[in-house]
């Protein structure tokens, strides 16, 4: 359920996901300190959740509002004033998908009868004391009972990561580099392919695919120099196919396994046949190879950790990935739930979830953004109009809470309706109430010239430059 979802986000925010990988210490699990206990905590199946169940079960609420601040933490603080809110709920959903993840991971410990021992425990608390560089675990104590989280429940976590820690370490642990393993970091092959698609589950319908890759291969090899032009007849990948089944220069990690395989054993002239990926039966040539330097600044033994820790993940992946396809997730939350369907290209069920909240938000400006981008997907522009029209006079009454991500949607909107008149009346508004915010002059002065006047261009410009001398300042009086 969980990894159908991948292949579509980046159509919401172009944002690269590290696979989430467990090592003792390397959770970064540890940000306790900026929230207080979560009442709706799920740790014991009794209480509801507001954000999904698992299996039945209410997801760990406490842990995801964790993955979540360890992800929003991340963002520099100045620049947090210019998140958008696609990014905050790609950022909400991915700390989702990394709770379930970590769930299924301490479940399936759980039935391998892995333990996290006492002085496992007690060592990991301590290194969290030494880590946010206090005197002892006393003053941890100290700190997370002002913080109403308690000490008992803040060492089960610890035991819990320790247990998921041991489960996947004893996965990784078990991968190794190989000799081919370095020669495919350091080789580029150039090559062709035929693919011939498996359409179906179906064994019979798979047979009938490689009886007929096993037929155009016997037709390759009889007629070697016209690979390129059986390509274009035969291949059914059509991308490739238009230009011979060229699929230029390849590199590790860039083709599935099953095929980077065969590929590093060939030497350029052979062609070999059917290879069988997920995406069908493959015909390969290789035309050519070449070596590639180590990248500047690094060593081979750079490089053969790199191998190995991807290694590591991808092994860590092949595991969880049948438990996330078998796991039963229902998302509740309406935020979640929108983002779920953005990614299935629902967008009308989007907006629905969207207005929900909105409805329990009235104040909620950014979620007007969200609103009125579903009606932008949905082909009604005259909606996204209405909805940015609202919302502005919402934030023109309401001067308290100004958000420069709301005029800066609104002015992309406007502009792109051709409607520049508008957009200038905002972004006129942006810098009467962000005149003294850095982020947002910046943000003016690379994207929005255009809409600028040449006398505004010269005073924005002069304001950049007055702010950056004070911040210079500033930082020398803070340095002394």
């Amino acid at each position: 359920m969980l990894n159908m979802f991948r292949k579509y986000a980046r159509e919401i925010v172009m944002v690269t996901v590290a696979l989430f990988v467990v090592s003792l210490f390397g959770l970064g699990a540890f940000s306790w300190f900026g929230r207080t206990q979560d009442k709706s905590s799920s740790k014991d199946g009794t209480s509801q959740s507001s954000l999904a169940t698992l299996d039945g079960k209410p997801v760990d609420e406490p842990r995801f509002y964790r993955q979540f601040n360890q992800s929003f933490s991340a963002i520099p603080e100045a620049q947090r004033i210019l998140v958008d809110p696609d990014m905050m709920d790609y950022y909400r959903y991915d700390a989702l998908e990394k709770t379930i993840s970590f769930m299924l991971m301490l479940r399936e410990a759980d039935k391998q009868g892995i333990k996290a021992l006492p002085q496992e425990v007690h060592y990991r608390v301590e290194q969290i004391a030494k880590m946010y560089q206090l005197k002892s675990v006393g003053e941890l104590k100290k700190i997370l009972k002002q913080r109403k989280i308690p000490w008992k429940g803040f060492k089960n976590e610890q035991k819990e990561e320790i247990m998921v820690a041991k489960t996947v370490n004893g996965i990784s642990g078990r991968v190794t580099v190989t000799p081919m393993d370095k020669l495919m970091a350091f080789t580029e092959i150039q090559a062709r392919h035929i693919l011939i698609k498996i359409q179906t589950d179906n064994m019979e319908e798979d047979v009938k695919a490689l009886k007929k890759a096993e037929r155009i291969y016997e037709t390759v090899l009889s007629n070697r120099g016209a690979f390129s032009q059986y390509a274009k007849t035969y291949s059914e990948d059509k991308l490739s196919a238009e230009n011979g089944g060229d699929l230029g220069w390849i590199s590790r990690g860039q083709m599935v396994s099953e095929f980077e395989k065969q590929l590093y054993k060939m030497k350029p002239g052979d062609i070999v046949g059917p290879v069988k990926t997920i995406f069908g039966y493959h015909i390969i040539l290789v035309t050519d190879r070449k070596d590639k330097p180590i990248p500047k600044g690094m060593t081979e033994q750079d490089v053969e950790n790199q191998i190995l820790q991807e290694k590591q993940a991808e092994a860590v992946r092949k595991w969880i990935n049948p438990l996330q396809n078998s796991a039963n997730v229902v998302v509740i939350d309406p935020a979640l739930k929108a983002y779920e369907a953005r990614v299935k290209r629902d967008y009308l069920g989007a907006l629905i979830e969207y207005q929900k909240l909105l409805s329990s938000q009235p104040q909620n400006l950014l979620m007007y953004i969200q609103i009125a981008r579903m009606y932008e997907k949905l082909n009604r522009p005259e909606e996204s109009d209405k909805v940015f029209r609202k919302a502005m006079i919402w934030q023109k009454y309401n001067p308290q809470a100004q958000y420069p991500i709301l005029y800066f949607s609104a002015m992309d909107h406007f502009e792109k309706q051709g409607n520049r008149e508008q957009a200038k009346e905002y972004l006129g508004d942006a810098l009467k109430y962000f005149a003294n915010s850095m982020p947002v002059l910046l943000a003016v002065s690379n994207n929005y010239q255009a809409l600028l006047t040449s006398e505004a261009k010269l005073d924005l410009l002069k304001k950049v430059d007055e702010l950056q001398k004070k911040a210079r300042e500033k930082d020398g009086v803070g340095k002394k």
